[in-house]
């Protein structure tokens, strides 16, 4: 009795010391699992600022975050806002180009000491400094035939934890060659062609230059041989230019759709550097037309299935209906992990997407996310991110419900495990527990909650204001791999909260 009094006071400590350390009220709504210690931050992502194409600054949107309740808030800049048209044979000398504001423009140093400044003035809100980021656009079409267009300059992945000026220059990115150039090969001295007519035009100028003449047509005649030298030297000198690093690119713009290839390369280089990236809104259309160019980006799901090793995907917005929904592709992909197909899991999260349109103060109130931190740190936010330890709230209402819990226990060995975390089973049958309220009493507080298991919805329970469920799931074959994931609906609130493993 008394190491269970003692264990009791301790986990009270713990709770009384980490809602001390993150500034909010004392109360049981802040922590989520009562066997293990989270506390429930609120987060802000994907959000730009006049940094790039965002219309607020960055001490403005702090502000309404602030005010809206929020201890996270996470920018995504635009790292490249660049887009060219060379024309063949020259496309990288004599082409149009067009720039907006990105962090290109901005300088990436000042962008990265702007968030450390703000950091450092306010205390009590967590400052991400992230990148929204366009790998790939390719060109197709003419002018003259009136359908020229700039494809897939809206399929954005989202970039965190890469923190310096060197790893976000080397960001494998269309609108950078540089840092798509492949290894030298044999192949590639074809490519230094031009530099046998610099020697021819040289030689023509130089022998010209010295020659005497017995009459005024020889004079001419050499007049004209070296002018022709110096035509010859100048383009060749154009054409070196040109071919300069003189090796191939792993994809560039003039070349047709490259797939999923431009993207899984940005995400391998995000995983070498440590980094966490997210497809941006997959199912998101985006077609424009101005006076010459079309500007098209179909959706892309497709694109989340075919690619592999990210860190997640914005369910919200823009990435529900296709393959956030129950048994859709992110049950697949799901799936695939726990068969042992996929290397990594994927999480949900909430994506804002929010630049220059509307009214932030309306939009805060629609969309959040809710991490899960064992300490108020930058680290403790990645960490939570990277693994799963988060679930997205969205609608009017989203601001006052709280999941207490959603865990999966196994009542052998008393382990207890959250979502983003695995459980090795001991018997042939678990507990789901699932536990929420509203904050706010309301009339109409009618919800409805999916339990998905392995994709398939295995039972919906139809409860209203405070709930708490305990649901017994026998096992087929306690030794296989299976996942949990929980959706919640009610009128003004649509919740998804991240997977839990059975190993």
């Amino acid at each position: 009795m008394g190491e269970k009094k003692n264990s009791k006071l301790k986990t009270l400590i713990r709770i009384i010391s980490l809602t001390m350390l993150f500034g909010v009220s004392i109360g049981p709504k802040v922590v989520f699992s009562q066997e293990q210690q989270y506390v429930q931050v609120p987060a802000l992502i994907h959000i730009s600022s006049n940094v790039s194409d965002g219309r607020y600054a960055p001490e403005q949107i702090i502000d309404i975050a602030v005010k809206a309740g929020f201890k996270v808030v996470v920018f995504t800049e635009r790292e490249v806002m660049r887009w060219e048209y060379g024309i063949w044979p020259l496309r990288r000398i004599l082409k149009k180009v067009i720039k907006n504001n990105s962090l290109e423009t901005y300088g990436i140093k000042n962008y990265l000491k702007k968030i450390n400044d703000l950091q450092a003035i306010n205390p009590n809100v967590l400052l991400v400094p992230g990148i929204e980021s366009t790998p790939f656009y390719y060109w197709s079409g003419s002018v003259f035939k009136h359908d020229f267009t700039l494809h897939n300059a809206h399929k954005h992945l989202l970039v965190l934890g890469l923190n310096t000026v060197k790893d976000i220059k080397k960001m494998p990115i269309v609108a950078n060659p540089h840092t798509l150039i492949k290894a030298f090969k044999l192949s590639d001295l074809l490519k230094l062609w031009p530099g046998l007519f610099l020697a021819l035009g040289l030689i023509l100028v130089l022998i010209n230059s010295q020659k005497t003449f017995r009459n005024s047509l020889e004079k001419q005649e050499s007049a004209q041989r070296k002018i022709f030298g110096i035509i010859i030297s100048v383009i060749s000198i154009l054409f070196l230019i040109n071919n300069f690093p003189f090796r191939e690119s792993l994809f560039d713009q003039y070349h047709g759709d490259a797939g999923v290839l431009p993207y899984q390369n940005m995400i391998d280089y995000i995983n070498q550097k440590n980094g966490l990236v997210f497809w941006a809104h997959p199912e998101s259309e985006n077609v424009s037309q101005t006076e010459h160019v079309k500007i098209s980006t179909k959706e892309h799901t497709q694109d989340f299935y075919a690619t592999k090793d990210y860190t997640g995907f914005n369910v919200f917005y823009d990435g529900y209906n296709n393959i956030g929904r129950p048994e859709k592709l992110w049950d697949r992909v799901l799936l695939e992990y726990v068969q042992g197909k996929r290397s990594k899991p994927v999480w949900a999260i909430g994506g804002l997407a929010f630049d220059f349109s509307g009214d932030l103060k309306q939009a805060v109130k629609d969309l959040r996310n809710i991490v899960l931190l064992d300490s108020f740190s930058n680290q403790s936010f990645m960490q939570a991110l990277n693994s799963g330890k988060v679930y997205v709230v969205r609608g009017l209402r989203s601001e006052n419900f709280v999941l207490d819990d959603f865990s999966v226990y196994d009542p052998v060995s008393g382990q207890s495990r959250i979502m983003g975390q695995s459980l090795k089973p001991s018997s042939a049958q678990v507990m789901v527990k699932i536990k929420g309220e509203f904050k706010v009493d309301a009339a109409d507080n009618l919800l409805s909650i999916h339990l998905i298991k392995n994709g398939e919805i295995i039972k919906t329970f139809k409860t209203s204001g405070s709930f708490e469920i305990e649901y017994p799931d026998d096992l087929n074959d306690f030794n296989n791999k299976a996942f949990y994931r929980i959706e919640i609906r009610s009128h003004g609130l649509h919740v998804i909260a991240n997977p839990i493993f059975l190993k």
